[in-house]
């Protein structure tokens, strides 16, 4: 009996950190991936690496991206070693290896033989991924976005946005929003107009960038807390924001209400952004989001050219 009780005690006291273990914040890893882009913009990459490796470690990486990221800094660090690990990590969130391999630095700084047993590797991974992400809902999702993507500029095209935004809407209220953690990334094997080497996910995104008022009908704080989870980019949730703001979408010249339409209190001088002369304002604004400075942003495009 006693025996008994202190197995009982032990096995109680065992879940005790499991069940008080707080989830880790995404927008708090959005927040320190900001410093890693600071890095990035000022080519101190052994800096960047290191910050870039310490979220690997204490986070589950959501986005396949990221890890191609960090492995082009081991790369350019000389750490040859630890890239490999992080390219085949990417492998196993979905990157194709042809989408590896296009890379430059990936390129000049591996072996043929090295590439070659990445490949190897990487089409296991690939199996492996497939079986972690939810297939039927992605094939759908890519199956709907092929059917959008074809019918612009046909009568039928606000219908099937609309069919679509409120596919993604239950999927959303159900599962969660469908990220790379559910869906995966993008595909063109299951979408001809997508490009996979991306690692997008704009077969979701896309239907949010063209319905109308899509914060309205979300909401505003599905959203918040769906990048808190993990499953929605900041960079996604800002291009979203600006394109409602300024209207972007063809359909809203057919949409007379505004009544779902938020209130703009952000500012994130996006692509389609009306002219912003307070950077200070949007730049506290993308800090919010763990979205780099307007300025560091366009050094880091520099950096990606030169490198």
């Amino acid at each position: 009996m006693k025996t008994t009780a202190v197995i009982l005690l032990l096995t109680i006291f065992a879940q005790v950190p499991k069940m008080n273990q707080k989830k880790k914040s995404y927008l708090e890893y959005h927040k320190k991936f900001q410093v890693v882009e600071n890095h990035l913009a000022t080519e101190t990459f052994t800096t960047a690496e290191e910050l870039m490796n310490n979220l690997i470690d204490n986070y589950e990486i959501r986005f396949s991206k990221d890890y191609l990221i960090a492995a082009q800094l081991c790369l350019l660090n000389g750490h040859t070693t630890k890239a490999l690990g992080h390219l085949e990590s990417a492998a196993a969130m979905g990157v194709k290896f042809s989408c590896i391999e296009s890379i430059p630095v990936v390129r000049q700084h591996l072996s043929q033989a090295q590439l070659t047993e990445l490949q190897t590797k990487s089409e296991q991974l690939y199996n492996t991924y497939q079986k972690s992400i939810d297939q039927k809902l992605s094939k759908e999702l890519h199956r709907r976005y092929q059917l959008e993507q074809d019918s612009k500029a046909r009568s039928n095209y606000s219908q099937i946005v609309s069919s679509n935004f409120e596919f993604i809407k239950v999927v959303t209220q159900n599962k969660g929003f469908p990220g790379e953690k559910l869906v995966g990334i993008d595909n063109k094997d299951l979408a001809g107009s997508i490009q996979d080497c991306h690692c997008g996910n704009s077969k979701v995104i896309a239907t949010l960038l063209h319905y109308t008022y899509p914060f309205g009908e979300l909401g505003e704080e599905v959203l918040l807390e769906q990048i808190e989870l993990g499953n929605l980019h900041p960079r996604e949730f800002a291009t979203i924001y600006t394109f409602e703001k300024n209207k972007i979408s063809t359909l809203y010249r057919q949409s007379s209400s505004n009544a779902l339409s938020s209130d703009y209190k952000y500012n994130f001088k996006f692509p389609f952004e009306k002219t912003i002369s307070d950077l200070g304002n949007t730049n506290a604004h993308r800090a919010k989001f763990g979205i780099c400075a307007v300025d560091v942003n366009e050094k880091i495009a520099i950096v990606e050219r030169k490198y």
